[in-house]
């Protein structure tokens, strides 16, 4: 069974110290992410900034002198290893391009100002249908809802809105 080990580079250092590591014929994996913060804005970065992951590490020493790496996440004196199965998961999560999205991008930016949405999820509104009217914070949507004869601004989870 493979392996992953933990291992914290120097600041600002995970490229350096990842093709370093490469060059020792491990195999790194440091996941990267897209973050959409406004329509026209998306940040991107690496997704665990300082830390990388090693693959069957069998010389620590060799790794812990590695130029840009700081140490190797340990207890005990012994390596923290991470299944195959958490690397696994979090590249089940990147696009085309290798970015994990922290944020759907098929969730609050496809709504438009005026566009009609159903509520979901299981809350008091769910079933309703609405008019998207904005966001109205992080993760959260402004949505008028025809309540007892007339529109009224809610604020409903972005996970909890499909198109209708």
């Amino acid at each position: 069974m493979a392996s992953w080990a933990v291992v914290m580079t120097l600041p600002a250092s995970e490229r350096l110290a990842a093709d370093r590591l490469k060059r020792l014929g491990l195999e790194v994996y440091v996941p990267w992410f897209k973050d959409r913060v406004s329509k026209r804005n998306v940040l991107s970065g690496i997704m665990f900034p300082r830390y990388l992951f090693a693959r069957d590490v069998q010389d620590w020493y060799s790794v812990r002198k590695t130029f840009g790496v700081f140490d190797v996440v340990s207890m005990g004196g012994q390596p923290s290893l991470l299944a195959d199965e958490a690397i696994t998961a979090l590249r089940s999560r990147e696009d085309e391009e290798g970015f994990i999205w922290l944020r759907k991008k098929d969730s609050a930016f496809t709504f438009r100002k005026g566009q009609r949405v159903k509520v979901g999820g299981s809350g008091p509104f769910a079933g309703l249908c609405g008019i998207h009217s904005g966001m109205s914070g992080k993760d959260r949507e402004k949505v008028l809802l025809d309540l007892l004869g007339r529109e009224t601004p809610v604020q409903i989870p972005t996970a909890d809105l499909v198109a209708a």
